[in-house]
């Protein structure tokens, strides 16, 4: 049952509706071993480290409950959000199991530095898969790879929830994330922007399969930092992230009062900058930006507005 498990099962584990369980399991289990239900694997979800754990199956097959504990040492779970990897790491905690429910006593962790604790539970189905859950995280700290190409470390309030759809496992990740850091350092080629060429984590069609959905808001007062081959500026940001981790998509707004701006080999500065991702994702992110430069002892000023792929002065 994976490398490091050592676990002792006694009793018996009825097969007929009518059987009598009467079933004790207690060691010490890997909890690599998850990676391989359909629910968790379909969900691109992946569990390390180990949980001691003191579990009773009893009662009469049809309708048995499982009872007991489960102390999680050193575990980690992670998933991802486009090709970055969200990872929650050093968790410690305890679960009650009763009757048909499982609920976390106490747990901790870390996300990307920052510490993080958790609370909630989870419905578990007659044939002891499990039915439902919702958890709530409280991070301070913490840094995660959201929005897509961004990275951003703030304090988040999120809720994590799913239930079970035929085999698969659904989840929610919903909440706040109040950023008091988020970086994007990616160069941008201008003849993608150009020839209307977008970014699928800004467009794509609809979000399809079991991977985790997004209803987050993500905001932070001169908090977004752009550093790359167009532009080196402060902004602060007010998005809502949706779709999935593997198509995720953005609305809401970007505002910058100041900064540079590269073109064409000319430096500009900012006076004000807007970008708005409508949230539409077939409407491109519109632009309004207000900038002025020095070409040959001339003071140029420049105003655009519109599509990103179509703006006008």
């Amino acid at each position: 049952s994976g490398g490091g498990s050592n676990l002792t099962i006694a009793g018996k584990k009825a097969l007929a509706d009518e059987g009598i369980n009467s079933l004790a399991i207690d060691g010490r289990l890997n909890l690599a071993v998850l990676n391989v239900l359909p629910g968790i694997s379909s969900a691109d979800t992946f569990f390390a480290g180990f949980s001691t754990v003191s579990m009773r199956l009893s009662g009469i097959n049809r309708t048995a409950r499982l009872s007991g504990t489960a102390n999680v040492e050193n575990a980690a779970i992670s998933t991802f959000v486009g090709a970055s990897r969200l990872s929650l790491d050093r968790l410690q905690g305890r679960i009650l199991f009763t009757s048909n429910q499982a609920q976390i006593e106490n747990l901790s962790g870390y996300l990307g530095g920052g510490r993080f604790t958790a609370t909630g539970g989870a419905l578990i189905d007659n044939d002891l898969s499990l039915s439902s859950y919702r958890v709530s995280v409280v991070g301070s700290n913490v840094t995660v790879p959201l929005p897509e190409q961004f990275m951003t470390t703030g304090d988040a309030r999120l809720d994590i929830s799913g239930r079970k759809i035929g085999n698969n496992l659904t989840t929610l990740i919903s909440g706040s994330v109040l950023a008091r850091r988020s970086i994007y350092s990616e160069d941008i080629d201008l003849a993608d922007l150009i020839s209307g060429r977008r970014d699928s984590s800004l467009s794509g069609g609809a979000s399809t399969g079991f991977a985790p959905r997004f209803n987050l808001t993500i905001s932070g007062r001169n908090a977004l930092i752009v550093r790359n081959n167009i532009a080196d500026l402060t902004a602060s940001a007010d998005l809502i992230l949706t779709g999935t981790t593997t198509n995720p998509q953005i609305s809401g707004r970007i505002t910058a009062n100041g900064g540079t701006v590269f073109f064409k080999k000319d430096r500009y500065e900012v006076q004000r900058a807007v970008v708005e991702f409508p949230p539409n994702t077939n409407i491109e992110p519109v632009v309004f930006l207000q900038a002025e430069t020095e070409i040959q002892g001339y003071q140029i000023f420049v105003n655009l507005s519109g599509p990103l792929t179509d703006t006008e002065a």
